[in-house]
């Protein structure tokens, strides 16, 4: 009776071969997986990270050009000077943003109409001298209308060609005119100050 049962209970060879390749079979399944897995989330991190950077670099080089473009419009209205920029981006980033004129018209209004710009920008300012009007002095004109013998003549205060003007005398003309509200200093020294601008 009891050799029955213990028959009964085994396990065909086959079946149980059969049952250890399945098995083998599934873990090596289980571990192609892991290892598609691992890899898979290896990929996702780089992606990840490379979107980052490219996010990174899409926006300094956003940043860049618009850099650029305010640098343009600022040499264009004339302050060469680095520091002068610098000032007037400034005073521009704190003007109220509701009816925030476009930079190209604030720096218009104050070179065209320098009492209008910022006290700290004018210095910085390139603006166009007017040419003083010619006026007639009793020594032109002798008092029987004959012309005087200065008429014709060239002043000897005006030298015959344009020296050119460093860049520290030129902000120290501007700051001068600024300061006392007279410019006849600064276009006095015009042609040579346009000199010095066209040689840098």
């Amino acid at each position: 009776m009891s050799e029955d049962k213990t028959e009964a209970k085994s396990i065909p060879l086959d079946r149980f071969n059969a049952v250890v390749t399945e098995r083998n079979e599934l873990r090596s399944t289980v571990e192609n997986l892991k290892s598609a897995v691992s890899s898979t989330a290896d990929t996702v991190a780089t992606v990840e990270a490379l979107q980052k950077e490219l996010t990174e670099l899409k926006s300094a080089y956003d940043q860049s050009k618009q850099d650029w473009n305010t640098d343009r419009e600022l040499l264009t209205a004339g302050i060469r000077d680095e520091e002068g920029r610098d000032i007037a981006r400034f005073l521009f980033s704190k003007l109220p943003e509701e009816n925030k004129p476009e930079l190209s018209e604030w720096l218009k209004t104050a070179t065209s109409d320098p009492s209008s710009a910022p006290r700290a920008l004018v210095p910085y300012l390139e603006t166009k001298s007017a040419t003083p009007e010619k006026t007639e002095t009793a020594d032109q004109v002798s008092p029987a209308g004959v012309p005087s013998s200065n008429q014709g003549a060239k002043s000897t205060n005006q030298p015959a060609t344009a020296q050119t003007v460093s860049d520290e005398r030129i902000k120290e003309l501007r700051m001068d005119a600024v300061r006392t509200g007279d410019w006849t200093s600064y276009r006095e020294h015009r042609d040579g100050i346009l000199k010095s601008l066209r040689s840098s």
